[in-house]
């Protein structure tokens, strides 16, 4: 490229960068007034004035939850699935893939659920976090897991995204099989084979 297109393209470089530092710091301060404000509606809008001028995971992230409180539960998804896409911490993509899990669960969407928390694992590693452990012991337990149908299994084993919410789903194999205590009959406890080498 010829020196002047480079003398050129430099200022509206530091332009833009100036722009979109300017567009965070007033996204900052409509968090911060959010954070500040006891009506549910008033703060669903500011987080979400906030998340427009500058997309940022922790804002995204109380957003789902205002909706949550709210009663809104897709709502509550989008805003985890853009927080998801905004993210780059390991740690902070565990909490919103196992509460999209959890909501999912809650939502009576069981293949969804699964493979949330199997992303959720995934990102974790070894050991996870107790708190995800119990939603994935809640979604495990759920009376719900052994009706799943065939397509519904095929589904979750199949690697998909959770529509425009920003998850991907990892291949995995999950088969419960029921048996009661020291039994070769079926029954009411459970056996997780899991495709991961029987990780929980």
């Amino acid at each position: 490229m010829p020196q002047r297109h480079c003398l050129i393209l430099l200022p509206l470089l530091l332009f833009a960068g100036s722009a979109a530092v300017a567009d965070c710091e007033h996204g900052r301060s409509l968090y911060e007034a959010a954070q500040l404000e006891t009506d549910a509606e008033r703060r669903i809008a500011l987080l979400r004035e906030s998340t427009d001028v500058c997309p940022d995971p922790v804002a995204f992230g109380d957003l789902a939850m205002a909706y949550l409180g709210a009663g809104d539960a897709e709502a509550a998804l989008d805003a985890l699935g853009a927080a998801a896409a905004t993210s780059s911490d390991p740690d902070q993509l565990v909490q919103l893939y196992a509460l999209t899990a959890s909501i999912h669960q809650q939502q009576g969407r069981l293949p969804e659920a699964i493979s949330a928390i199997g992303v959720a694992f995934d990102q974790a590693g070894a050991p996870a976090p107790d708190w995800v452990l119990d939603v994935r012991r809640a979604i495990d337990t759920d009376p719900d897991r052994g009706r799943l149908s065939a397509g519904q299994i095929t589904r979750s084993l199949s690697s998909r995204s959770f529509g425009t919410r920003g998850f991907q789903a990892v291949p995995k194999l999950d088969l419960y099989i029921l048996f009661d205590y020291d039994k070769a009959e079926k029954g009411d406890a459970h056996e997780i084979i899991s495709g991961k080498g029987g990780r929980p």
